[in-house]
């Protein structure tokens, strides 16, 4: 729907023909500045929010192009993965089950931010309840997970110079195993497609490259 037709639709606008007259053009000079700079950020004209919970889900209306666009949005919280690496360059992953996909994936440690947790110390609490170690943290990236429709972003830390703490308490739906490889034989598995998590991918990806990892 054009930004025109929208406001003409729109039942609070008084229907004569001089405040129709008036809007149309008001309407196609909107669409027009917004078709010349296509770099504007979008102006959004409504949202609701259709469910509240751990993950939340919210409708928006905006403008793009001259065209009202509509999107469901996923709200999650900003989250961590780690890269827990060794000195021998084994990697510690682990192995859950995701009921979205119905099977179990090999996956990097991650979990969600708390409310008002630095992400460093959100990477130092979920390493240790996953695998049961802590290190030295450093950030490497960080990324949208699926930016198409869900609002998570991602921060990335390499974990090195491990040590061995008390495992933490999982949540009520992890089923954790933890598997430790080679770099490289992880790096394989990425490309192979034996490994199918995004994160995972992106990550052991990441670190490859600025680590010059041989396969």
């Amino acid at each position: 729907m054009k930004f025109s037709q929208y406001l003409l639709n729109d039942n609070r606008v008084a229907r004569n023909s001089r405040t129709l007259h008036v809007i149309g053009k008001l309407g196609m000079m909107v669409e027009k500045k917004l078709r010349n700079n296509h770099s504007r950020p979008v102006d959004v004209i409504h949202t609701a929010k259709v469910h509240s919970g751990r993950i939340s889900l919210r409708i928006d209306k905006f403008i793009m192009n001259g065209n009202i666009i509509e999107k469901e949005i996923v709200e999650h919280s900003p989250s961590v993965g780690m890269i827990p690496v060794d000195r021998h360059s084994y990697v510690y992953l682990v192995q859950q089950y995701r009921h979205a996909t119905g099977k179990s994936l090999l996956e990097i440690p991650a979990g969600k931010i708390e409310k008002g947790e630095a992400p460093e110390k959100a990477a130092f609490r979920e390493l240790a309840e996953e695998i049961g170690y802590t290190g030295k943290f450093s950030l490497l990236t960080t990324f949208y997970l699926a930016p198409g429709y869900d609002t998570e972003l991602m921060y990335l830390f390499q974990c090195t110079d491990l040590k061995r703490v008390v495992r933490g308490q999982l949540d009520d739906d992890e089923n954790i195993s933890i598997k430790r490889m080679k770099m490289g034989t992880a790096i394989r598995r990425c490309l192979s497609g034996e490994i199918q998590d995004c994160k995972t991918i992106a990550g052991l990806l990441a670190y490859s490259a600025q680590k010059n990892v041989t396969l």
